[in-house]
């Protein structure tokens, strides 16, 4: 038989909705390519198709060997991505430059992109004999790579970019960026001010929670509208702890116990069932298991 509790969270002195529940996870599908020897050049070329994306070229590109070690991945070819003119409403995959391309991500799936690529300085500064004494590497800066959901392709979205380079003064520098992609969501991943060598991608799935067909479990309100008559949880989610409901002494010191949280999710247990507070609409009552009113 299927049982469900609930939880809420506080968060400094406000009590939000909130909460968590024990659940089986799928395990999450995960994609990886690179640009190799044998990667092909032409227009609307398909590098990769499968249950969680699909990566295609738009225009013809141009295949380069050099070798590089970006966050640990080796790599030992890229292709030349860049576009005349960024993507618009009217021209969604942006337009062509001669030699190079924008490439086409099709998310089957809700998933992390992970990109990875040579940055050029958008600004070098050198001294009178030539030494570069400033480099700038920033999203989304001029000589950056670009992503774009093709439902407002006016926008280029923002994830975690991360310089892997030490070399603080070096005009070019290898980087990976991080985008949240949504299903069945198109994106053109475009550069404009600089041919940007990319060397390949990753992706995984942002895992979709099961609940399971028995056993008890606790399950996140997210409104305090589904706030109804039954037992809660208590959860400091930042800190990971339960107001614990089977004190005699509620604001006694250390009145929390430890929870785990995983996505959300807290697992029901003999302690953490213990720690409830029983909610009353109707008499608009918060009652903690040691029978205390808050």
């Amino acid at each position: 038989m299927l049982m469900r509790k609930k939880l809420l969270l506080w968060s400094l002195l406000l009590c939000i909705a909130g909460g968590a529940f024990t659940a089986a996870f799928a395990t999450a599908l995960t994609s990886t390519w690179k640009v190799t020897s044998e990667t092909a050049v032409a227009a609307e070329s398909t590098y990769l198709d499968d249950d969680l994306l699909t990566v295609k070229t738009v225009f013809a590109t141009t295949l380069k060997e050099q070798a590089a070690t970006i966050d640990g991945v080796e790599f030992t070819h890229y292709i030349q991505v860049r576009n005349a003119a960024y993507p618009s409403a009217d021209v969604p995959t942006g337009t062509e430059n001669s030699g190079s391309t924008s490439l086409v991500v099709t998310a089957k799936k809700d998933a992390k992109l992970k990109l990875y690529y040579r940055h050029q300085s958008a600004s070098t500064n050198k001294d009178d004999d030539g030494n570069v004494t400033s480099v700038s590497h920033t999203q989304n800066d001029g000589k950056d790579l670009k992503v774009f959901d093709q439902a407002d392709p006016t926008v280029a979205l923002e994830g975690d970019f991360v310089i892997h380079t030490e070399e603080a003064l070096a005009e070019y520098k290898y980087v990976t960026k991080e985008i949240e992609i949504q299903k069945d969501h198109v994106y053109t991943l475009s550069a404009k001010g600089t041919t940007l060598p990319f060397y390949g991608l990753s992706a995984e799935e942002i895992e979709a929670i099961v609940i399971p067909t028995d056993g008890v479990y606790y399950q996140k309100v997210t409104s305090s509208e589904d706030i109804t008559d039954g037992d809660y949880l208590i959860v400091y989610e930042a800190e990971k702890v339960a107001f614990d409901g089977s004190l005699t002494t509620l604001d006694a010191a250390k009145n929390t116990i430890g929870v785990t949280l995983s996505n959300g999710l807290i697992a029901s247990s003999k302690e953490v069932d213990a720690a409830v507070f029983t909610f009353n609409l109707t008499e608009m009552s918060i009652k903690s298991a040691s029978g205390k009113y808050v």
